[in-house]
Order: structure tokens, then sequence, then C-alpha cells
């Protein structure tokens, strides 16, 4: 029976450079950790989301600019700090890093603008159709005191 330690003295015996598969691992645990956070703020805005029930309002438009920043923040912090780990092993860590959520992160900026337009059209229309009901309301006033 082959245990945990056995497997990877295994592997770092076949391979040809311990310090490049150790690089890889950590940038790895690295990599899951930083995906996890993004992960759980994004589900926070989903949920934040369906509960308000329309995309279009002031609440869900600064949470997704929010998210957008945080997604934008978090990639380039795990750009930074898997840079530093291959510095420290001395191993090229640009394979290891991906720019994907950095691209996510403008694309929720983008979207939050799409949606504080759309907010501001709804509350536009909402104004237009109360003075449209308190002028309606008005005339038939007039109305009905001649």
């Amino acid at each position: 029976m082959l245990y945990w330690g056995d497997c990877c003295r295994r592997f770092w015996q076949q391979s040809n450079n311990l310090k490049a598969s150790l690089c890889v691992c950590i940038c790895g645990i690295i990599q899951c950790g930083f995906m996890i956070a993004l992960y759980a703020c994004t589900v926070k805005f989903y949920k934040k989301e369906l509960q308000i029930g329309s995309p279009f309002e002031n609440e869900v438009t600064s949470s997704c600019r929010k998210l957008g920043w945080i997604y934008i923040i978090l990639a380039c912090s795990s750009i930074f700090v898997i840079s530093i780990v291959g510095a420290c092993f001395g191993v090229d860590s640009s394979s290891y890093m991906s720019s994907a959520n950095l691209a996510i992160g403008i694309v929720y900026l983008i979207v939050s603008l799409i949606l504080a337009y759309g907010t501001d059209l709804k509350n536009s229309n909402t104004v237009s159709t109360t003075q449209a009901t308190e002028e309606i309301s008005k005339s038939q006033k007039t109305t009905e005191e001649k």
C-alpha cells in the first residue's frame, strides 16, 4: 500500500527538478486560495441580486462595480505573489499565472456601467409615470369641479 509520502518521494525522485515541482505545487495552492475567495464574492453578489429581484437597482450596480474591482485586485495580487514564489525558487513562474480573472474583472466593471444606465432609465421612467399620473388626477379634479 502506497502512502502519500511515498508517492511524493517517488515523484520527486523521478522529477528532473525538485524546485520546479515544489514551485508548481505552491503556485497551484495559491491560485486555489485566490479562486476560492473570488468564488465566495461572486456567490454573494448573485445571491444579493436574486434577493433584490432586478439587476437595475442601485445596490446591484454598486455591488457589480465592487465585484469587478475585487476581481482585478485579487488577480493582480495573485500574479504578484506567484511571481515572488517563482523568484524565490529561481523558476520562471509566468506559465503558472492566469490573467483571465483580470479580464473578468474588467467585464464586471463594464456590466456595472450598463446596469447603471438601466437603473437611470428605470428611475426616469418611474418619475415621468408619477408625474403623468399626478397630471391626470389634477385634470380629473378640474373636470369634476366644472
